[in-house]
This record gives structure tokens, C-alpha cells and sequence, in this order.
């Protein structure tokens, strides 16, 4: 896994915009309003909750303009109990002799961590049901916050900004070292993913997946070849059906970091 140094809600959110903004990333919008949200992302005079200190009005992000709220979370594939991740503990280890390099140098810049234990096999570190599974945690915690939410922003539509940790998946038919035979599976396909929002009192959900990094081949036509380096998705949650989405086969998920 390759970790920007984005410390908390505003990073992450700063960067949506960024990759939003020069079109760099593949963007779904599902709906009328999920294009309205993206818009609004763009030019909503965004207040973060941060900047106010401790007892700041929750949730992270809130556009009066608009009369939105953003709450941000970031789910992964690596984490096999709450706050256990041998990634993160060995780029924090890393981290320090960084910045002690860039400040020699006097420069600041964004800061790639590539922390990954790779003597062991990728499955041990990005695994499929680690993703279902952490997702589930993450986004049910941050659901039952919604009531609260609502209470200090009355009137105000919600929306979760989902920070993607993990690389793409594929549905894999077959692998080898260097390529996977299948199709990818994006998170807003996914039923198992998309199931945690049916009958909440969620408005939209953001899917930002800055990992993707998968190189797109079609078998019949090279020239159709891409590259997609990031993804988003903007959901309307009452536009989810689950009968239309994907229940990938659990075994042939496979991460498309090498």
C-alpha cells in the first residue's frame, strides 16, 4: 500500500477536490442529484469541524451554501482487529526518519510510505473479507452518529466520504504473477459493500478510492487499453438496489497490488 501522508478529514477532502477538479480520476455518479453533489464538493465554501478545536459541531465537513454535511472515515483491506495495521505501525516508524530528510533539504512535500512487509504473499495483506468486514465496522459506527448529526444541523442532507484504502479487486476467472483475467469489482457494485447503507438514514455515499491503480486491458481490442489510477463513486442511497449489484465470489477476489 502506498500512504500519502493525509493526517486527517481536511487532506482527504482536499485531495477529492483536487482530483475532481483537473479530471484525473474516473468518476460514477449514479443519479441527477449524486452530479448536483459533485458539483457542490466543488463549490460549497466548505467548513471543517477541525479548524474549530474541541467541541466543535460534528460531523468533519459542513456546507451551510448547500445544506450539507460530510462526515469522512477510511476503510482497508489490511486491518485484522480495530487499530491493528503492521502497515501503518512500520510507515510510522518510517515517517519520522523522512521528515528529519526533508527538512535537511528544506523542502515539503507529499509523502509516499511504501510500508508493506512483502516477504510474505499479498493475500496476507490485502484481503477481500478484511475489506467487507472493516467496512462494516467503520460504517456502522459512523451511521449511528447520523441522529446526532441531524440534531446540530437541522434541515441538513448527509453524506459519507469514504476513504478507499484498498487497490481495486477482481472478480478473478484467472491470475498469474503479473495480470488478473476477470473483471473489477468497484465498491458501489458490490453488495456486500453497499448493503451497510439500505434503510439508513444516509442521503449519499462518496466512495474515494485514490489506490486503484490497475492497468485495463480488453482482450479483443488493445487500443481500448487504460490506465485508472483512482476512482469515485457518488451514490444516491435511495438509488440502491441490491437484486442489480455484484456477490463476487469470495476466493477469486483478488487485489490488484503486486
Amino acid at each position: 500500500m502506498k500512504d500519502w501522508d493525509w493526517d486527517g478529514e481536511h487532506e482527504i477532502f482536499k485531495r477529492l477536490v483536487t482530483e475532481i477538479s483537473l479530471g484525473s480520476t474516473q468518476i460514477h455518479t449514479d443519479h441527477k442529484s449524486s452530479k448536483w453533489l459533485k458539483n457542490c464538493i466543488l463549490h460549497g465554501n466548505w467548513e471543517f469541524a477541525s479548524d474549530n478545536g474541541d467541541g466543535h459541531l460534528t460531523p468533519d465537513i459542513v456546507s451551510k451554501k448547500y445544506s450539507i454535511m460530510i462526515d469522512v472515515m477510511r476503510v482497508n483491506d489490511q486491518e485484522k482487529k480495530k487499530g491493528k495495521n503492521a502497515t501503518y505501525a512500520r510507515a510510522a516508524k518510517i515517517k519520522p526518519e523522512i521528515q528529519r530528510f526533508q527538512e535537511q533539504l528544506g523542502i515539503n512535500v507529499p509523502t509516499i510510505i511504501n510500508a508493506v512487509d512483502t516477504s510474505t504473499p499479498t493475500d496476507e495483506h490485502h484481503n477481500y473479507k478484511r475489506l467487507v468486514r472493516n467496512t462494516k465496522r467503520v460504517v456502522q459506527n459512523h451511521l449511528s452518529k447520523i441522529p446526532q448529526y441531524k440534531s446540530n444541523h437541522p434541515g441538513f442532507k448527509t453524506a459519507f466520504l469514504i476513504f478507499n484504502e484498498a487497490n481495486a479487486y477482481v472478480d478473478a476467472k484467472d491470475y498469474s504473477k503479473n495480470s488478473l483475467l476477470g473483471h473489477i469489482v468497484f465498491p458501489w457494485n458490490d453488495k456486500r459493500l453497499m448493503e451497510n447503507f439500505v434503510d439508513s438514514d444516509l442521503d449519499w455515499i462518496i466512495w474515494y478510492s485514490p489506490y486503484t491503480h490497475v492497468q485495463i486491458t480488453d482482450p479483443k481490442d488493445f487500443d481500448k487499453s487504460k490506465f485508472l489510477s483512482s476512482t469515485i463513486g457518488i451514490i444516491n442511497t435511495s438509488n440502491i438496489h441490491l437484486a442489480s449489484l455484484l456477490t463476487p465470489n469470495i476466493k477469486n477476489m483478488k487485489s490488484t497490488e503486486s
